[in-house]
């Protein structure tokens, strides 16, 4: 069970604003069982899976069997009110589509409560369960409805996991790595005694966005 933004991304393709934007507690989460013939299952905020429709539009589609949505503060609730100006788009039809298709069972009250119910619809409340947080076991395994499983821990394995790139990965660290080098080395020779914080962020600022994002084929560092 991967509740890290970077292990659900690399385990099921799916990465949202608000993994990017790094909250202290887990917004998603996917379940990749042992067995096979269980299907991956991707738990996210009902009110994203428009994203896994907009993320098929272009390209980058999630690699999830099932999706099982919750609740996150009141998203969905508002989405269901009635918009009279609303004109269906291909977007919110390839959603509903999802919805069809890959969507099986209600939506939940949050995270937790959505991960419980696909453990123990598909027996996985029963055995080994490895995470890669263990906060979430302990709300698991905790109040009136809590489940009871052999724990395993899983953060290693995945950092040792996601160490293998795939040949597109490899290819932008390529193009950005040799930018990347270049703006640290510019940034540390900035470093200098009576700089201020607020000036050298500003200095750093103009400085990342002309080599990393304009300059297509930064000059070399110096030779140490």
């Amino acid at each position: 069970m991967l509740t890290n933004p970077y292990d659900v991304l690399y385990a099921s393709g799916y990465n949202s604003m608000l993994e990017r934007k790094w909250l202290q507690e887990p917004v998603s989460g996917v379940i990749v069982p042992a067995d096979p013939a269980k299907p991956v299952i991707l738990v996210i905020p009902e009110a994203l899976i428009t994203l896994l429709a907009t993320m098929a539009d272009q390209g980058t589609p999630d690699r999830a069997d099932e999706i099982r949505p919750f609740e996150l503060l009141n998203f969905f609730e508002v989405g269901r009110a009635a918009d009279p100006h609303y004109r269906p788009e291909a977007i919110a039809e390839a959603a509903m589509k999802i919805h069809g298709e890959r969507v099986t069972a209600e939506s939940q009250p949050d995270l937790i409560a959505a991960l419980r119910l696909a453990l123990r619809d598909y027996g996985l409340d029963r055995g080994t369960v490895a995470f890669d947080d263990l906060r979430v076991v302990r709300y698991l395994t905790n109040g009136a409805d809590a489940l009871r499983f052999h724990v395993e821990d899983a953060l290693e394995m995945m950092i040792r996991a996601r160490v293998v790139k795939t040949v597109p990965e490899l290819e932008a660290f390529r193009h950005i790595g040799p930018k990347a080098d270049y703006a640290v080395h510019e940034a540390a020779r900035r470093l200098r005694p009576g700089i201020t914080w607020d000036e050298f962020q500003a200095e750093v600022a103009d400085l990342i966005w002309w080599s990393v994002v304009t300059l297509r084929s930064p000059p070399p560092p110096p030779a140490p």
